[in-house]
């Protein structure tokens, strides 16, 4: 296994162990990551169930390295931002599935390093940027196309707001 933690996360004792014993018990699962909050206080709503499947896992994670080896790890191209998103789309694309479990425990400072090493224009650039690519890279042409053009205008709606480009009608 390799276990992925982003520098910004702690985990809660036996993490680790509970995410190898839900990936031990079925080959198919390429990967588990535990159920992360932003918040400490957030820790008291998790709800108590098994481990489920998702379609993603992110920030925390561990991966088969069986896997990992046929499928390859994070794309470099990405820096920050959705590396998360496009190696889970890869796993199910390629057979695996991904799990989350919620007994398994991990706390995320959300930004917790970007918002210290990048601008506000930077984080917005790398997440636009690196959420369109993973639909170009992953989903079909039609998929892609729909997702980016209507990500891409409903962005510029807001930034048109913001920056008061648009006078309120």
């Amino acid at each position: 296994y390799i276990f992925v933690l982003n520098n910004d996360t702690c985990l809660k004792p036996n993490c680790l162990i509970k995410l190898v014993d839900v990936m031990g018990a079925d080959s198919h699962i390429g990967a588990c990551q535990p159920w992360f909050v932003n918040d400490v206080k957030d820790f008291k709503n998790i709800p108590k169930r098994e481990p489920f499947e998702v379609s993603w896992v992110g920030g925390l994670a561990l991966y088969r390295r069986s896997m990992l080896k046929k499928i390859g790890m994070f794309d470099k191209i990405y820096f920050m931002y959705h590396e998360d998103a496009d190696l889970s789309w890869r796993i199910r694309l390629f057979g695996w599935r991904c799990y989350l479990h919620p007994g398994a425990r991990g706390f995320h400072k959300s930004m917790g390093t970007s918002k210290k090493t990048l601008t506000q224009q930077e984080r917005i650039f790398f997440n636009q940027r690196n959420k369109a690519y993973t639909y170009i890279k992953n989903a079909s042409l039609r998929h892609a196309v729909l997702q980016v053009g209507r990500s891409l205008f409903s962005k510029t709606v807001k930034w048109s707001y913001k920056f008061r480009l648009v006078k309120d009608i």
